[in-house]
């Protein structure tokens, strides 16, 4: 596989206009209803193509379990895309709930889905993680899926998230990271374009003002 790389580090607006166009192509593979985040299997070696979106709904389930989550949190789902798990938040707890996403057209495919459930306490807005339009300490929780490693600025992403959340907030988030220093030619190539790793899946949860890992 030839691999053609034009710059060392892809911009926003090319992640913006790649999750823009390419919505039908991973719907087409990956999930219909536009959940497109990892899935938590059980036994990896019976673990079966078909069986994603169920290992997906145990991942939220996982995450929720360990987030304190509850009907007065204000939660931001932080890189939201078609809404899924903003209003799937909202329902098994009756949380509110403000999606952001980079993409203007996972933006709009999440409003179109939250007329549907138009009792709950859910929104979506098309923002950057470097620059959330939210007051300092507003929020209770900021929850986010897959979407840290696409951020071309983690460390300002992070101080934004912290920036949100109130004293005792909690941010619980999962990610894809590289275990290990040394990776093959082809494996760094990977990283240039996508500038992110995808090796282990960890989660963590942050807590305003104190940072630990629960495993």
């Amino acid at each position: 596989m030839n691999i053609l790389i034009t710059q060392n580090k892809l911009s926003e607006a090319n992640t913006e206009a790649f999750y823009d166009s390419e919505d039908s192509l991973y719907r087409s593979f990956w999930d219909s209803e536009g959940s497109l985040h990892w899935g938590y299997f059980e036994n990896l070696t019976e673990a079966k193509s078909e069986n994603l979106i169920i290992a997906c709904k145990r991942w939220n389930e996982y995450m929720l379990s360990q987030s304190g989550t509850g009907k007065d949190s204000r939660v931001l789902d932080l890189g939201c895309d078609n809404g899924n798990t903003a209003i799937w938040l909202s329902q098994h707890t009756g949380c509110q709930v403000v999606g952001v996403d980079l993409s203007g057209v996972r933006i709009e495919n999440a409003k179109t889905k939250a007329q549907q459930y138009r009792s709950l306490r859910v929104k979506f807005i098309k923002a950057s993680a470097t620059n959330l339009p939210f007051e300092d300490k507003g929020l209770t929780h900021v929850w986010s899926q897959a979407t840290l490693y696409h951020v071309h600025d983690r460390h300002q992403a992070l101080r934004s998230a912290y920036r949100v959340l109130e004293e005792g907030g909690i941010f619980v988030f999962d990610d894809l990271i590289t275990p290990i220093q040394k990776i093959n030619e082809y494996s760094q190539k990977l990283l240039l374009i996508f500038n992110s790793s995808i090796q282990t899946l960890n989660i963590i949860i942050i807590e305003h003002k104190k940072f630990r890992t629960r495993p």
